[in-house]
């Protein structure tokens, strides 16, 4: 069997490739969160996790391909997209922290 290039035609797109996740996911994740009453236990794991973010990147490129079949090619694909975009974690931290004012 022939690998895939881009001539070739069997060549797929990659399924976890990074889309572009916008603020308004992250405001959709927030609200999602707080509608559950989650939004305090979320905040301070984002808090406490803020360290790790590098370290959330490269298991998520390495865990991909592996969890996609069981969450979901889209769901791999936006947590990849948002912890590489600093500016949303914070985004979606700071709105939890301020919580329903």
């Amino acid at each position: 069997m022939p690998l895939p290039t881009k001539g070739h035609p069997a060549a797929q797109a990659d399924p976890i490739a990074s889309d572009a996740v916008g603020s308004g996911d992250a405001d959709r994740l927030a609200a999602e969160l707080e509608g559950r009453g989650l939004a305090a236990p979320a905040a301070l794991l984002l808090d406490a996790h803020r360290p790790l973010l590098p370290l959330l990147r490269q298991a998520s490129i390495f865990l991909g391909p592996f969890l996609a079949p069981i969450a979901g090619a889209r769901l791999v694909r936006g947590v990849r997209s948002a912890l590489d975009e600093p500016e949303l974690y914070d985004r979606v931290a700071d709105r939890l922290g301020r919580g329903k004012r």
